[in-house]
C-alpha cells in the first residue's frame, strides 16, 4: 500500500481564504467513506485555521487474489 502525504502551508497573505483541494484515488469498493472525506476535510481545516473545501473522486479498484 503506497501513502502520499501532502504538506500544506497557510499564507497569511490569504488568511480566512477558502482553500479548496481536489484529489483522485483509487481504492476497493467501500474502502472510503463519505463520512472520512468529512473527517479529513475537518481535520485540515482545523489543522490550518481556514476553511477547506475537500473534494475526492474515488476511482473503484478490483483486487482479484
Amino acid at each position: 500500500m503506497r501513502s502520499i502525504i501532502v504538506k500544506i502551508r497557510p499564507s497569511k497573505q490569504f488568511a480566512g481564504d477558502l482553500i479548496e483541494i481536489q484529489m483522485e484515488v483509487a481504492a476497493p469498493k467501500g474502502r472510503i467513506s463519505q463520512e472520512e472525506v468529512v473527517f479529513a476535510q475537518n481535520f485540515l481545516s482545523n489543522a490550518l485555521k481556514q476553511p477547506v473545501k475537500l473534494r475526492v473522486n474515488v476511482i473503484n479498484l478490483d483486487v482479484f487474489e
